[in-house]
């Protein structure tokens, strides 16, 4: 029995491409391609998902917002504590939703996501 017999010696095969340069490689041919042809369809497309998906997050803000601030209301009224994190967060789930779905809600004579009136109006 020899000193090193008990050493295995794993090789390994090198990849000739990772999977990151096939991506890249995927993405440069897709710009290279459809964007000369229907760069401002893919614009309009992405901004209608976009658009989409921060107005339907705005509405579950404006939905959760109002609930946390009756919450933290009726626990001052039932339990004498005032929990000004979860008002806190109420508001700003409620500032959130109104800043993406662009309306204006009225909290407590506080204007919640005014919009500065146009130029020329003022």
């Amino acid at each position: 029995m020899t000193k090193h017999e008990n050493v295995i010696v794993i090789y390994k095969e090198k990849r000739k491409y990772s999977k990151i340069a096939w991506i890249f490689a995927g993405i440069l041919l897709f710009v290279a391609i459809y964007v000369p042809f229907f760069g401002t369809d893919l614009r309009y497309q992405t901004r209608t998902v976009l658009k989409l998906t921060f107005n339907y997050l705005g509405t579950v803000c404006l939905i959760f917002g109002p609930l946390l601030i009756a919450y933290a209301v009726v626990k001052v009224i039932l339990s004498k504590r005032l929990s000004l994190g979860v008002l806190f967060f109420g508001v700003l789930l409620l500032w959130i939703g109104c800043f993406l779905t662009d309306t204006t809600y009225d909290f407590m004579g506080l204007l919640i996501g005014r919009k500065s009136p146009p130029q020329g109006y003022t």
